[in-house]
C-alpha cells in the first residue's frame, strides 16, 4: 500500500496496543492500551503475523463483506481493528457519529461483535456498538480454526463509507485470500474475484458460488502473477439454468463465493450483496 489512509494507519496503533494492568480492553483512561509497534509490524523471523485490507471502496446501509483469518493457536492473542474516517458531524449533534459500521468476528469460540468485552477481552453477545469510529475484538487466547471477519453498514448516510481493517495474532501465512471486488452489485453486473494463494503447483483454482435464489455456479481462475489469480462471474436477473456459467440472482440476494484451500485445509470464503 502505497500511501496507507489514517483509518489504516489508526487501525495498526490500536491493533498492536497493550491493555494497561488492570484496565479494560476500552478504558476510559487507557484508551485501547499502550501504543507498542513491535505488536503489529510483521518481520521474517517473527511468529506474529499481520494481515490487513485497506477498503476503498466503502459501504453503504445494508452492505457487508467478509473476510477469513486462520488462526494457527492460541499461544498469541488475536487483535482485530476495524476503523474508519466518518463524515464530518454537526458540533450540535446529541451522537457525533454519522456513517455507523459494525465488526463481527465468528470463530470456533462463537461471534464477538466489535468492542464488546470483560476481563480485557472480547466475549460473545451485546449489542453492536453504535458510538465509536473504532471497534476492536481482542482474544487474550483464541482458539484455533477459522475465523471470519465481517464488517457491515449499519448505518451510512453518507455513502460510500471506506474502511480499514487489521488483525494480528499467529495466522498461518501460507492461507489462502479470497476477495470480491466489490460489496454490492446490481443484478446484471460482473463480479471480480481475486485470490491469493502460493501452494506450490496450483494452476486452475476453482471457485464455487451460491446465491439465495438457490443457484450455483462455479469459476475457473486464471494465474497473474506468482500466487496471485483472478476470473468473473456474471450476474444474471431471472431464471436459474444450472451450469450455464451466469449467477442468478434476484434483489437482496446474497452472494457466497467458498474456495477450497488444499494447504492449509480450510474453505475460503467471501459475501456480496445484489441490490
Amino acid at each position: 500500500i502505497g500511501t496507507p489512509s489514517a483509518a489504516l494507519m489508526k487501525a495498526l496503533m490500536i491493533s498492536g496496543s497493550d491493555n494497561a494492568a488492570g484496565a479494560a480492553m476500552l478504558d476510559n483512561a487507557w484508551g485501547y492500551g499502550r501504543a507498542d509497534l513491535d505488536s503489529v509490524l510483521m518481520f521474517a523471523a517473527d511468529s506474529r503475523d499481520l494481515a490487513l485490507v485497506e477498503n476503498s471502496q466503502g459501504l453503504v446501509t445494508g452492505d457487508l463483506v467478509d473476510y477469513t483469518v486462520q488462526v494457527l493457536s492460541s499461544s498469541i492473542p488475536l487483535k482485530i481493528a476495524l476503523v474508519w474516517t466518518d463524515y464530518p458531524g454537526s458540533p450540535s449533534a446529541a451522537k457525533a457519529i454519522v456513517n455507523d459500521l459494525n465488526l463481527a468476528a465468528t470463530g470456533p469460540g462463537g461471534t464477538y461483535l466489535g468492542n464488546v468485552s470483560s476481563a480485557g477481552q472480547s466475549v460473545t453477545g451485546g449489542s453492536a456498538d453504535n458510538t465509536n469510529v473504532e471497534e476492536v475484538v481482542r482474544l487474550v487466547t483464541p482458539a484455533a480454526g477459522t475465523y471470519t471477519l465481517r464488517v457491515s453498514g449499519q448505518n451510512v448516510p453518507f455513502g460510500l463509507q471506506p474502511f480499514a481493517l487489521v488483525a494480528t495474532g499467529d495466522l498461518n501465512r501460507a492461507a489462502g485470500f479470497l476477495t470480491l471486488d466489490k460489496p454490492a452489485y446490481g443484478p446484471s453486473d460482473v463480479i471480480g474475484i481475486r485470490l491469493e494463494d502460493a501452494t506450490p503447483g496450483l494452476v486452475s483454482p476453482v471457485v464455487q458460488f451460491v446465491s439465495t435464489t438457490a443457484d450455483t455456479e462455479s469459476v475457473t481462475l486464471s494465474a497473474v502473477a506468482g500466487g496471485v489469480f483472478t476470473g468473473t462471474m456474471p450476474l444474471l436477473f431471472g431464471v436459474i439454468t444450472p451450469g450455464d456459467g451466469n449467477l442468478s440472482v434476484t434483489n437482496g440476494d446474497v452472494i457466497t463465493a467458498a474456495y477450497a484451500d488444499a494447504s492449509p485445509v480450510a474453505t475460503l470464503s467471501a459475501s456480496a450483496l445484489v441490490d
